[in-house]
């Protein structure tokens, strides 16, 4: 039983930002992060309880290759709910804003 990816406003403008960096840091690197994450959205709509409860019902999946970057996602009905992209260097306490 799949369920279907919903990406939040702040979902999609971390991606963009990622996006913009990684590919300023070196052509075509923000397409390989970009493939990463959408390997892993296809894992979490097949499978969105493989990765662990982080908080409340919000669950967290690390990216592998891309490892300071989770994707922070809640499960709702059928929709898997995407609220961050969130990079792990940054303020913990940011995550769930």
């Amino acid at each position: 039983m799949g369920y279907n990816i919903r990406l939040t406003d702040e979902a999609i403008q971390d991606i963009d930002n990622v996006f913009e960096y990684y590919e300023y840091q070196k052509k075509g690197l923000g397409f390989d992060f970009m493939v990463e994450l959408y390997d892993y959205f296809e894992i979490i709509t097949q499978s969105p309880k493989i990765f662990q409860v982080d908080f409340k019902d919000y669950r967290r999946a690390v990216l592998k290759r891309f490892s300071r970057y989770v994707i922070i996602y809640k499960i709702e009905k059928q929709d898997i709910y995407v609220m961050a992209i969130f990079n792990t260097l940054q303020n913990p306490d940011n995550k769930y804003k």
